[in-house]
């Protein structure tokens, strides 16, 4: 394979199960997916060099070469979630594969948004509380800001625009939905419906290792100063020039990170979040034309429209 365009892109909101999808799929004997996961070619490699002829040309290439391993393979798959947030990357793969097809996973969008929050929080990216997060992450939103930290809160799980997108430019047959329960409590089975999807084979994925869950949340700092101290950047620096690699993965890990329940969100932040993404699980229930109560599993009772029993 000299030229080899990726034809399966597994994209969507982060938080939904992607990952654990992606390293099972990538167990696939048809399938190759090279030794990375997110690539980010199409939504910030080419922007930042299309300018220069030169330049594209040699990202194009080490794009390229991420997938020279893909001989003997049925399919090449790219798994950047990103894509999907972007109309113009889209445009790009289309451009380059018109016949490529399209899996993602969509979640409760607001305990998706709350996930994210508390990974950004013990990855020591976060400082605010979650309700002055979003709300910034909601006025960045609405002006546009589409590159800073907080308005991925909210622009990351507006899955009906995303699935529109999808369906506007790849239609919907080449693209597969899938639910994050049925990533978690039945995985064997969703895999045996993406095999099907992909026409390759299904006997194979349905017995696939499934056991390690992947990009789970590492942990919630057990108090205010330990999430003071992860969110500095001075001491992150001072860290880094004063302690071993060592000594500072065990206190970033150990003493600063605790494996626990995340706390539970504050209602006012869960009841602004429901609102503003019930038109967005409307639209995608609308696309997919069947209720999906499982996208709104943790809202209050009486914000949106509820499937019946």
């Amino acid at each position: 394979m000299t030229d080899p365009w990726p034809d399966v892109y597994l994209t969507g909101p982060g938080r939904s199960g992607t990952t654990s999808l992606y390293q099972y799929l990538t167990q696939h004997p048809e399938i190759y997916a090279g030794p990375t996961k997110e690539h980010r070619y199409f939504d910030e490699t080419v922007p930042a060099v299309e300018d220069d002829p030169q330049a594209l040309a040699e990202a194009r290439e080490d794009y390229l070469d991420r997938f020279r391993g893909a001989e003997g393979h049925e399919l090449v798959v790219d798994g950047t979630p990103s894509y999907v947030y972007y109309r113009d990357a889209l445009e790009r793969i289309h451009e380059r594969r018109p016949d490529a097809r399209f899996i993602t996973s969509y979640r409760d969008p607001v305990e998706r948004t709350y996930s994210l929050y508390w990974l950004m929080v013990a990855s020591g990216k976060e400082e605010m509380d979650f309700l002055d997060a979003i709300e910034e992450g909601l006025a960045d939103d609405r002006a546009g800001r589409y590159h800073t930290d907080r308005v991925k809160f909210i622009r990351n799980s507006r899955q009906g625009t995303q699935l529109q997108r999808l369906y506007e430019i790849f239609g919907e047959d080449q693209v597969l939905v899938l639910l994050f329960t049925d990533v978690v409590e039945d995985t064997s089975q969703v895999l045996v419906d993406v095999a099907e999807f992909l026409d390759i084979d299904p006997e194979v994925a349905g017995e696939l290792d499934t056991e390690t869950q992947h990009n789970a949340t590492p942990g919630v700092p057990p108090n205010e100063l330990a999430h003071m101290i992860r969110s500095s950047d001075t001491l992150k620096t001072i860290a880094q020039t004063l302690l071993p690699e060592s000594v500072r993965d065990f206190l970033g890990n150990q003493v600063l990170l605790e494996e626990r329940e995340k706390p539970p969100m504050d209602p006012q932040a869960r009841r602004k979040l429901a609102d503003v993404f019930e038109p967005e699980v409307r639209q995608v229930e609308k696309l997919l034309d069947r209720e999906l109560p499982e996208l709104r599993a943790s809202w209050p009772e009486d914000v949106g429209r509820r499937a019946e029993p």
